[in-house]
């Protein structure tokens, strides 16, 4: 993850994967769309780097010339086609995506005019990485920390008690034989 931030304007014609626009992360963009003639923009980046999180967020202005400006966030595998995640809220609601990817991997951002009355409208798409925090591994061979401290704290108690019960048990019975 990088600490600058790219930004640009969306450059046309990126309306399918394989003329997707290249991009490097953090990244900010403002772009265009429209449900008649651009309805899809495309960028593509590589994830170099294990253990982080993709915060994709993609902001639609308020626009009172349109009535219906609504569009969709779409996170796609290296092949562009395979949905991996999406946000698809109602009208001009903003859309968001937050998830863990796999390094040396190249993925695709989808953004989708869905229902612009075929005008141009607007939207930033923004897209930043942080640092994953991985679940603690609580020492050796995925110990469990204080609740495996616990179960085996149980564990050797149960055992000591059954060792005991043996021992009684066993006592008895020769008493018992005598």
């Amino acid at each position: 993850y990088g600490t600058g931030v790219a930004v640009g304007a969306d450059v046309e014609d990126n309306g399918t994967p394989a003329n997707a626009q290249s991009i490097t992360i953090p990244f900010s963009i403002n772009g265009t769309a429209n449900s008649a003639t651009d309805t899809d923009d495309y960028f593509e980046f590589t994830v170099t780097q294990a253990n982080l999180t993709f915060d994709l967020t993609l902001s639609i202005p308020d626009n009172p010339a349109l009535s219906t400006n609504n569009h969709d966030l779409f996170l796609l595998d290296s092949s562009g086609t395979n949905q991996i995640a999406q946000s698809t809220n109602p009208n001009s609601l903003d859309e968001s995506i937050s998830i863990s990817l796999t390094s040396d991997a190249t993925y695709f951002v989808r953004v989708n005019a869905r229902e612009t009355l075929a005008q141009n409208s607007t939207y930033s798409l923004s897209i930043t990485s942080s640092p994953s925090n991985p679940p603690p591994t609580g020492g050796k061979s995925g110990g469990g920390g204080a609740l495996g401290l616990l179960a085996l704290l149980f564990l050797f108690s149960a055992t000591a008690r059954s060792e005991k019960v043996r021992k009684v048990r066993s006592s008895v019975l020769s008493s018992h034989d005598k």
